[in-house]
């Protein structure tokens, strides 16, 4: 999500995953997989990925870690963890030094051409009045002004006939402006190849070879999330991609884009239905984070659904501290997570294939209607979330609010008037074995261009933020990881950078406390045998991972695919196999305030973390 908060603002969308889907990559010429193991926690996605080589297309990822995926891909970049926005700002100097910039692209889609105050930074432009789309509500959006070669003055934009300079300094009312891209050039001068090299690892030669294929395109950025985005600095790493994107015409055509392709890429997004509430009822989100929540004094009972508190939060002392304070805590888990051993209830769950009813819900993915259907009925005194819920509301006397049972549910979901969902209904849903496509106008797994008009103020894609002007950040600049960087004082006592990200075993947690995948994949950390060398470990030692923070006891295995300096540990072991330990111990919960003023709010920076092993005991 971190890197959603930089890089959706240039387009106009709100969310982190790509516009287009894996199936256009076969049209791109190069792929950048940015800090994205996708052919192991997104395994269904190979097709795509091994398609794509297969015409032609070649993959490069970056990545500190020789991770499954970059074992198939045409380039493996290992970088210094963190270090994505410096490897990206020196592509965009090359970019720009080289004259590999798509100049026709930047005058017609982007706001390249817009004029900014060249003191401030401030965009030159006049407030218009509109309507929030998602609201509803009345607002206010700037219209920017671009300098017309053609009479020489100021105008609007979207001025018919105009004909907007990229590059220049003019004079309006006194005022001196320059075009966002000559900004750009100035904001990019430090950012050089040997100054990248030095910041990221990667030499040189290799990040510029890596501009020259992508600034050949059609080219596409395919992030993921467990990588940079839990670094402090993750939003500058979408900053990056949209900025380089808009620089070279690599976004809205075919084989172009950035995003998230994996996990949740769609066809199409069918419009379902929703079980209706009262009139004047509506759902209340949550006014904090909850991040911000376990910093508090004003919640007095919480319940979870799931093992939130080890996954949502991080400095795992922090956290039991603000669990302790409670008077009351309830989860409703299918397993023995980690917090079980917290709570004062426990509400046990079935899993997804136990109902009491024939249909335990519906959902749209990938171009289809999905029917979750029974298998067998709820063991022992597991209930679905639903019927949690739904005693809930009962017990507070609210329980006419709900549909009377799953299938009811399911029937108000699939009651809608979009058309790709004519004919499908639970019936038809039953005769299919419970997986309907949605009627569409094309019958293309590629789907439809992205195009050139976006749900940006301008309409155009706008990579300079000028809501971000206060953090410097209207364009990305680099800024330091807040704890795992070499020049950390920090790193004398703690000299190991440690991160943490999904596996093939597993997704998050569940599924960690399977006997028959603790057979196939027990808890471990993983170091590179240099480092495992200098401490006097071997593989297979019990060891202690620790900081000022915490500490906790797992497993040594040593591995040539973690580089020096670095750990690794698959995210959310649960606690009684790692001695009754919590790996969240160590990890940092240093939040960066401009996260803040972003659309996901901060983001956890679990992997900028400094730790440091040791033999278990000693």
């Amino acid at each position: 999500m971190g890197q959603g908060n930089g890089q959706g603002q240039a387009f106009g969308w709100s969310g982190m995953f790509a516009l287009n889907t894996i199936w256009e990559w076969k049209q791109a010429n190069v792929v950048l997989v940015a800090n994205c193991n996708m052919l192991e926690t997104g395994m269904m996605w190979s097709r795509a990925f091994l398609d794509a080589q297969a015409a032609g297309t070649k993959i490069i990822v970056l990545d500190p870690r020789f991770t499954a995926t970059a074992s198939k891909a045409d380039q493996w970049v290992g970088l210094r963890a963190g270090t994505d926005p410096a490897f990206f700002l020196g592509m965009v100097k090359y970019l720009l030094d080289n004259d590999l910039c798509d100049r026709e692209h930047m005058l017609a889609h982007t706001s390249f051409p817009f004029l900014v105050n060249a003191n401030t930074g401030e965009v030159l432009g006049e407030m218009h009045d509109t309507v929030d789309k998602e609201t509803g509500e009345p607002k206010q959006v700037k219209a920017p002004y671009v300098w017309d070669s053609a009479t020489g003055a100021a105008v609007l934009h979207d001025t018919p006939g105009a004909q907007p300079a990229l590059e220049g300094t003019f004079t309006v009312d006194g005022v001196q402006y320059i075009t966002e891209y000559d900004l750009l050039k100035q904001q990019m001068a430090d950012y050089t190849l040997d100054w990248a090299e030095g910041v990221t690892g990667v030499p040189a030669d290799t990040i510029a070879q890596v501009a020259r294929e992508y600034a050949k395109g059609p080219s596409i950025i395919c992030n993921g999330v467990g990588g940079i985005d839990k670094f402090s600095n993750n939003d500058i790493a979408g900053h990056c991609y949209a900025l380089i994107a808009s620089l070279t015409g690599n976004y809205g055509k075919r084989g172009t884009g950035c995003g998230i392709y994996h996990y949740h890429t769609v066809l199409s997004g069918a419009k379902l239905g929703a079980w209706k509430l009262p009139e004047n009822s509506k759902p209340t989100p949550s006014k904090k984070g909850f991040y911000d929540i376990v910093n508090t004094d004003d919640v007095h009972a919480a319940m979870f659904f799931g093992d939130i508190p080890t996954q949502k939060a991080a400095n795992w002392a922090n956290t039991q501290r603000w669990l302790d304070s409670l008077d009351f805590v309830c989860v409703a888990d299918i397993y023995h997570s980690s917090v079980v051993d917290y709570v004062d209830l426990v509400l046990p769950v079935c899993s997804k294939f136990e109902c009491a009813d024939s249909v335990g819900g519906v959902k749209n993915a990938n171009g289809y209607i999905l029917e979750n259907q029974k298998v067998l009925d709820p063991l022992f005194d597991s209930k679905s979330d639903f019927y949690i819920e739904k005693g809930i509301a009962e017990a507070m006397g609210l329980g006419d609010l709900y549909p009377e049972n799953g299938e009811e549910y399911a029937r108000a979901i699939l009651t809608t008037d979009d058309p790709s969902c004519e004919g499908i209904t639970l019936e038809a849903l039953n005769r299919e074995n419970g997986a309907c496509k949605l009627v569409l106008d094309w019958d293309d797994t590629v789907g439809e261009e992205v195009g050139m008009t976006y749900a940006t103020p301008s309409t155009k894609q706008e990579p300079y933020y000028e809501n971000m002007l206060a953090w410097g950040q209207a364009f990305p600049q680099w800024e330091r990881p807040n704890e795992a960087y070499p020049e950390n004082p920090l790193r004398e006592k703690y000299p190991l950078q440690f991160s943490q990200a999904r596996s093939r075993f597993r997704v998050h947690s569940a599924y960690s406390g399977a006997k028959w995948i603790q057979q196939l994949f027990e808890p471990h950390i993983e170091l590179n045998p240099s480092d495992a060398a200098a401490r006097g470990l071997v593989d297979g030692d019990e060891v202690e991972v620790y900081n000022d923070r915490g500490s906790f006891r797992t497993k040594l295995r040593l591995n040539n695919a973690v580089q020096p300096e670095s750990a690794f540990m698959a995210e959310s072991t649960y606690r009684q196999y790692l001695e009754g330990t919590l790996m969240q111990s160590v990890s940092n919960d240093t939040m960066n305030p401009r996260g803040y003023d972003m659309m996901f709010g901060p983001m956890i920076p679990y992997n900028d973390t400094l730790i440091e092993i040791k033999k278990a005991g000693e």
